[in-house]
């Protein structure tokens, strides 16, 4: 901790004017100096800087404070560290003790920033430089912005950085370490990255904590982009591409648009939008959103418009759902990405695409579930309204659900009150009218399956885990009709539905209504008392739905086999009705 001796001394001694001027341009008037703020979209200057009181103040968005408050809030760092580094500025000493890790860290930070200007250096000094540079010219990326992107080439040569690290007297164990340099037992040391483009990946304050390399020479067969290896100081769960560069815009016009990857931010920036961040093509994490929500609240998601960006966005929304912030989303047409979209029709292009075609996230989902409706076909309206049921279930906002179930009615042309009355909200002791209804089928044929058991089992499991699950299982398994050995399985799957809040089951709500229901309780019973194995395998849940649906529909035709040998009365030979039997016999038996 900084005393405050040090930190009135800082303030006292800065010249604030002299400080605020090398991040913003300022005029003098009258006894202040004034220039644009750079914390929100100021088109008129209006923060005032005060040598005299040593504050500025911006009389828009009312941001005020010192000259280590300023630097803090644009570099985005902590007041101590932004007082440490004036002080060092004024020549100030300062007995600040750095803990052990603190140093490890500076050290790391040290040999990534060697690591970054060599890549610099090799990509404007070689004639493999001069390929590169080609390449990513071709690819609309300036002299400009690769100075401002920091990006860099790995030689093609095994061992061109480790050398080079080694003369800064660079550790070989550090750099194993820092996953920039890899050791074969019979031909030494070799660098990681070799004949790839470098793009450093930073934190939040700038600072280079990893590398993503990418392919550039034509023929080269090797994986398209190679990241540098998780290790205790580099998570990519954790970061966000060029956070530290965008949080300035992104202040600035309140707004941040969130991308698949950092090509996309490129292409992005180039169209003129500077607030853009990327997951890195890393599933967006809830360390992500807390992150883009320490910035600003109006965020614009734009993943690929394929099917894989649009799973994604789905999944995003499940995230949201706590934040109670509504994120928009941009899907761009022809399953383009934005790099591929400014290619085909220019940075203008992208940038009006992506500013004026932003909807929020439910009527994104709304969109998206309405894509496959044939109103015509029961199953793909059944599959419709579950969808939009699973979505909306996810908001506690009354004004969505009943925007929503509005939408829903007119779109099908039916009923409010009986759409309202599937989706069961209207009074909150409701259970949800199951959207199946069981056949009758006769006792004889209700024969139990282990495999179809344990498959319910784990599909359970998994909808009571994630509501994006939940939703997902009520879409797949509407239009089947169980039989009624197992509809007591959909009937617990449709009762789930008014007990997720904030995205997480209530368990002890779901258990206080099904009160005396003792099937109910049992089930739950058997599946949380003993969780499926391997219920986390990615296709798993998928596996598990295909073999119920099968179930279903094999007993289907078992009963309606049988219902045309009860119809025959003799009609055909006794030949064809033995053939039937057996035909009968065979997908019992596949039912088993």
């Amino acid at each position: 901790m900084l005393s405050k001796t040090i930190i009135n001394k800082v303030i006292n001694e800065t010249d604030i004017v002299e400080v605020i001027s090398e991040y913003v341009p300022l005029q003098p008037k009258g006894k202040s100096m004034f220039g644009l703020c750079p914390f929100h979209d100021d088109q008129n200057p209006s923060m005032s800087v005060s040598r005299e009181i040593k504050m500025f103040n911006c009389f828009s968005c009312n941001t005020k404070g010192n000259v280590i408050d300023f630097v803090a809030k644009y570099e985005n760092l902590n007041f101590e560290k932004a007082a440490i580094k004036l002080a060092k500025r004024l020549g100030i000493k300062i007995d600040y003790r750095q803990t052990a890790e603190e140093l490890q860290n500076e050290k790391r930070y040290q040999i990534m920033e060697e690591a970054t200007r060599f890549y610099e250096f090799y990509l404007h000094n070689s004639k493999e430089g001069q390929v590169a540079l080609e390449y990513l010219t071709n690819r609309g990326i300036t002299e400009e912005m690769i100075k401002r992107f920091r990006i860099g080439l790995a030689p093609s040569e095994m061992n061109y950085l480790h050398l080079a690290l080694k003369e800064k007297q660079v550790d070989f164990l550090d750099q194993v370490e820092l996953g920039l340099v890899r050791e074969n037992k019979e031909t030494g040391p070799y660098d990681l990255f070799r004949s790839r483009i470098i793009f450093p990946l930073s934190d939040a304050y700038g600072r280079v904590v990893g590398f993503s390399g990418r392919v550039y020479l034509p023929g080269d067969n090797n994986t398209k982009y190679m990241n540098s290896p998780e290790s205790s100081f580099f998570h990519k769960s954790n970061l966000l591409y060029n956070l530290h560069q965008a949080t300035l815009h992104a202040k600035r016009i309140d707004k941040i648009f969130l991308f698949e990857g950092f090509m996309d931010v490129l292409a992005a920036d180039s169209a003129g939008i500077k607030n853009g961040v990327a997951t890195m093509g890393t599933a967006l994490t809830k360390e992500h959103i807390a992150t883009l929500l320490s910035i600003t609240k109006n965020i614009v998601l734009c993943f690929d418009g394929d099917q894989a960006g649009i799973t994604a966005t789905k999944r995003a929304a499940e995230l949201f759902v706590p934040t109670k912030v509504l994120p928009q989303v941009v899907v761009l047409p022809d399953g383009l990405d934005p790099d591929d979209y400014r290619k085909k029709y220019g940075d203008l292009a992208l940038n009006e695409y992506l500013n004026t075609n932003s909807v929020n996230i439910y009527e994104f989902l709304f969109q998206d579930a309405k894509r496959d409706l044939v109103p015509d076909d029961l199953n793909s309206v059944e599959k419709f309204k579950n969808a939009v049921f699973g979505f909306i279930r996810m908001s506690r906002s009354q004004t969505v659900k009943d925007f929503f179930l509005k939408k829903t009615a007119e779109t099908l042309g039916i009923g409010l009150e009986a759409l309202a009355n599937d989706f069961g909200y209207m009074r909150e002791d409701i259970t949800p009218v199951p959207s199946t209804k069981p056949i009758s089928f006769p006792k004889s044929q209700n024969r139990l399956s282990k495999g179809v058991i344990k498959a319910y089992r784990l599909i359970i499991y998994r909808a009571l885990l994630s509501v994006t699950d939940f939703q997902q299982i009520l879409m797949d398994l509407s239009g089947i009709h169980p039989s009624q050995d197992y509809v007591k399985y959909h009937n617990f799957l449709e009762s789930m539905g008014g007990f997720y809040h904030e995205g997480v089951f209530d368990h002890e709500g779901f258990l206080n209504k099904i009160g005396q229901n003792e099937t109910f309780k049992t089930i739950y019973q058997d599946v949380m008392s003993e969780p499926p194995l391997d219920y986390e395998k990615p296709k798993y849940l998928e596996d598990c739905i295909e073999k119920v649906r099968q179930n279903a529909e094999k007993e289907m035709l078992v009963f309606l086999l049988q219902k045309t040998l009860e119809s025959d009365h003799g009609g055909f030979g006794d030949e064809i009705l033995k053939n039937k039997r057996e035909r009968t016999k065979i997908i019992e038996n596949e039912v088993e």
